[in-house]
């Protein structure tokens, strides 16, 4: 074999690990295009899913809590209006956790509204936008009932807040991928 012979196997072999080796929902048949407003992006080999993005996001605010030396607890599938206890000695924060794969408004349910209310100053929404690059931003709002300004949608029951909102009240930290 010549040099470029072995070049091209390992490129292979290099590819059937990447795409095996994870949970693949790039594959354009796992993808359902009626949520995308683009219906080519979705077939794109640079496509981030929606499923990736949470995914995305929870990584980013998991690794900000505990390098931060917060514990946390991840209570996503537990509906109790945020995503992740943390704690440390001193104080606990409940954590709602939002991701976009760019960046644009962001929608919390009545449920997720009604946490923030009950907790206060101790309730945060992460927002963690471009989820599709190698650098996602973290915004982080304390106590967002008292420092956003959202429009309730009365069909969606859901609390739309602009980015520009969050941006205006929140503190950036950006998260190597």
């Amino acid at each position: 074999m010549n040099f470029t012979e072995i070049v091209f196997i390992i490129l292979i072999i290099w590819l059937v690990y990447k795409f095996l080796s994870k949970d693949n929902d790039k594959d354009s048949s796992n993808i359902d295009p009626k949520d995308y407003k683009n219906k080519d992006e979705c077939y794109s080999p640079l496509y981030v899913s929606r499923k990736e993005t949470e995914e995305i996001a929870m990584d980013a605010v998991k690794h900000f809590e505990r390098e931060n030396y917060r514990k946390i607890k991840n209570v996503s599938n537990q509906n109790v209006g945020y995503d992740i206890e943390s704690w440390n000695s001193k104080k606990n924060r409940f954590i709602e956790v939002k991701g976009r794969k760019n960046t644009g408004n962001i929608y919390m349910t009545k449920n997720e509204w009604e946490a923030a209310q009950k907790f206060g100053y101790k309730y945060y929404l992460y927002v963690v936008y471009h989820c599709d690059s190698d650098e996602p931003e973290l915004r982080i709002t304390q106590n967002p009932v008292r420092s956003l300004n959202p429009t309730y949608i009365s069909e969606t029951k859901k609390y739309k807040i602009s980015k520009s909102d969050i941006v205006r009240n929140s503190t950036s930290y950006y998260y190597q991928v």
